[in-house]
């Protein structure tokens, strides 16, 4: 029988830190510790996605060009803010309405407070600013952060108080 009680478990806090108060689901329950691969697999969905609305954009507003197999396109003045406000108000809108990106809703997986409760729009601003950080180095610093943190958090969930579970 599946226990389908709230997340009640909760892990111990580095040593020499307070008790946290933080609970995380039980093993097999869809939690954090089992959505890493979904994670990155969602995260490139939402590259591909990203890259589709960047060419758009450039080609409605901006320079594109095709052929010799290659594409490429160049932004500058309002189009290049368009797109650049553009990027943050994909994770932000759809992460704050559904909690999913269209990555994590080809995946099943979605963004809650630490909880289990909706993400609220702070935290998804607070995850979707920081992306800043974790993405240095092609999002090296997040996945390291991710994998090395105990509730797979990168470092906009462990601000945010976020967690990324099985939808």
């Amino acid at each position: 029988m599946t226990d389908t009680r709230p997340f009640e478990n909760t892990l111990p806090p580095p040593e020499g830190t307070p008790q946290s108060n933080l609970p995380v689901p039980p093993a097999g329950s869809g939690g954090p510790e089992q959505v890493v691969g979904r994670r990155i697999g969602a995260a490139l969905i939402d590259l591909v996605v990203l890259m589709v609305l960047s060419f758009l954009v450039a080609t409605l507003f901006g320079g594109a060009s095709a052929g010799g197999g290659e594409v490429g396109f160049a932004l500058t003045g309002g189009p290049a803010l368009m797109l650049m406000a553009a990027i943050p108000a994909y994770y932000i809108i759809l992460e704050g309405l559904r909690g999913q990106t269209v990555g994590k809703m080809l995946l099943g997986i979605r963004v809650v407070a630490a909880d289990g409760t909706p993400a609220g729009w702070g935290a998804v601003v607070v995850r979707t600013l920081l992306r800043i950080v974790d993405g240095f180095f092609f999002y090296l610093v997040g996945l390291i952060v991710m994998l090395a943190s105990p509730r797979k958090q990168r470092v906009g969930d462990m601000a945010a108080k976020t967690l990324v579970v099985r939808a």
